[in-house]
């Protein structure tokens, strides 16, 4: 018996590293449930985005997730909103890890199940890094009205006007409460980051009848000098944040993206780029957006070109800004199908667009051999976006002032309708018509 306690125990204090890698998450989701696991393990090479893939049995999915790291553990949430019931799993590729002694490639697989049912509520984001006010999503999938009831884990340091004291613009000393939400409703969830002197991992529980979320927030202590931007909210996103794109074998099509700016301020200097999976096929009609103001888009095209071989790839197209917190990434996920000889479905959606887009290049116009038009010429060509202005391939002429033109031989005809219609007017009376009757009386 003892010594077969012994094995036990000595079993679970290695086990850890004879896997090497954890890996926690619910083994089952209910249909629009958000997805969240922690991935741990001594990596020597950091998990990216691109490293991730969802499947459905055998088929890669599209799916809209997200990744962050805190401290040593990685914290991954995605979407489960419109997946069908079925088996999945997930698998992160080409990244290396130890597992004892030995340093391991092999991909990290974790199966799960989405069943029948229907979740009671969805959340997102599925974790947090704040330095200040935050909003948490929620929306109710059920036919019914749902109340959904929130506890905020309260740490040694805090007092009633620390983390999380004001919630909904309010303050209060307690840190349990509840929201109503009727059948389909979305609402979110304002909270405040108050007098925090050192940075933490918290917690927030979300639940229903039958769901519970924990919500990882890790908070940064932030010194503030200023209070005039404490009501600035920056968000955004890319639309679509999902696409599925099928085409066939050395083939283009091109695709309308937006970059949403949701918060209440104006967002500067975007950066978008591309996952490396998606560089061999994709280019933007620009790279760098300079602005885009509150509550509005900025429509971007996405060209797709495809080799002669068929492939499926998974990537992303992000875009960055930089503010005082670092970087911070909104994500749209890419699923491309190269097939030969594809017909597309009748009811495909995500059609590509026929109107031409500019492509940018990484070479000067002088290095594309062609001329830049000086400001009263125009391309008598092809126009190219080159690396330091547009680009004329052909040759550069004078710009046809038709416009000059018309508007001259629209005052001419005007001076001659006017010239017409004075002589008609001055001269009406001065003829008589001959009456030769009146003539052969001897009257004239």
């Amino acid at each position: 018996m003892k010594k077969v306690l012994i094995s036990l125990i000595l079993t679970l204090i290695l086990l850890p590293n004879i896997l090497g890698i954890s890996f926690e998450m619910n083994e089952e989701f209910k249909q629009g449930e958000t997805l969240m696991a922690k991935i741990s393990g001594n990596f020597l090479t950091p998990i990216l985005k691109e490293n991730i893939n969802f499947y459905r049995g055998h088929t890669r999915v599209a799916v809209n997730y997200d990744l962050t790291k805190i401290d040593d553990i990685y914290y991954l949430s995605a979407s489960l909103l419109s997946k069908a019931p079925n088996n999945y799993s997930i698998i992160i590729d080409n990244v290396q890890y130890m597992q004892g002694a030995t340093v391991k490639t092999d991909d990290i697989v974790k199966n799960f199940t989405i069943t029948e049912g229907i979740a009671d509520f969805a959340i997102t984001p599925g974790f947090i890094i704040a330095t200040d006010t935050f909003e948490v999503t929620l929306q109710n999938l059920l036919d019914a009205p749902s109340t959904i009831n929130i506890k905020i884990e309260k740490t040694s340091e805090e007092t009633s006007q620390g983390f999380f004291a004001s919630l909904f613009g309010t303050t209060t000393e307690t840190q349990d409460y509840s929201i109503s939400l009727k059948s389909g409703e979305i609402k979110r969830v304002k909270f405040n980051v108050n007098n925090i002197t050192a940075s933490a991992l918290h917690t927030i529980t979300f639940s229903s009848t039958n769901l519970n979320y924990e919500l990882p927030v890790y908070v940064y202590a932030q010194n503030k000098t200023t209070t005039s931007n404490e009501n600035q909210i920056t968000r955004f996103d890319i639309e679509p944040i999902i696409m599925e794109i099928s085409m066939t074998t050395n083939s283009n099509k091109t695709y309308i993206f937006h970059f949403r700016n949701t918060g209440n301020t104006t967002i500067k200097n975007i950066t978008l780029s591309l996952s490396d999976s998606l560089k061999p096929y994709i280019l933007f009609s620009n790279e760098t957006i300079e602005e885009v103001e509150k509550n509005s888009s900025y429509k971007f095209y996405v060209n797709v070109s495809s080799l002669d071989t068929e492939e499926i790839i998974n990537g992303s197209i992000r875009a960055r800004i930089v503010n005082e917190t670092g970087n911070t990434y909104a994500y749209s996920e890419i699923l491309l199908k190269i097939v030969k000889d594809y017909i597309p479905l009748d009811n495909e959606t995500n059609e590509s667009i026929d109107e031409p887009i500019i492509l940018p290049t990484s070479k000067t116009c002088a290095e594309l051999e062609g001329i830049i038009c000086k400001a009263d010429e125009e391309c008598n060509g092809e126009i190219v976006n080159a690396k330091d202005d547009r680009c004329c391939m052909n040759e550069c002429v004078e710009e046809s002032n038709s416009l000059g033109k018309l508007i001259g031989w629209v005052i001419i005809l005007c001076i001659v309708g006017f010239l017409v219609w004075f002589f008609k007017t001055k001269y009406r009376g001065a003829h008589k018509e001959i009456d030769l009757v009146e003539i052969s009386k001897g009257k004239r």
